[in-house]
């Protein structure tokens, strides 16, 4: 059965969480692609950076941060909403005020 591969949508905000801590979570935007590349901008790339597109799952995944055995993948299955993070972002304040 061959399914649809979902793709990366320019402008929008994708998100994963780390395999060593399950509160912290990397986002990056997509700034431009290519059929085989995406320019991102995240909190931990100062500049865009390019990275090449693998297909994971039915989706385009990219190592937003290079390869290493606990490198985290930004999928795009995993599209997110400004909303969503900021709210999750606020909660997460909140708890380590102790409110």
């Amino acid at each position: 059965m061959n399914k649809e591969i979902k793709r990366f949508e320019i402008n929008k905000e994708y998100f994963t969480r780390s395999a060593c801590d399950h509160e912290c979570i990397f986002n990056t935007t997509i700034l431009r692609r290519t059929a085989k590349t995406v320019t991102i901008k995240d909190t931990l790339n100062k500049q865009p950076v390019r990275r090449k597109i693998h297909i994971y799952d039915n989706a385009e995944a990219v190592f937003h941060v290079g390869k290493f055995s606990m490198a985290p993948v930004i999928n795009a299955n995993s599209e997110i909403s400004k909303e969503q993070l900021d709210k999750y972002f606020e909660s997460r304040q909140l708890y380590y005020k102790g409110v």
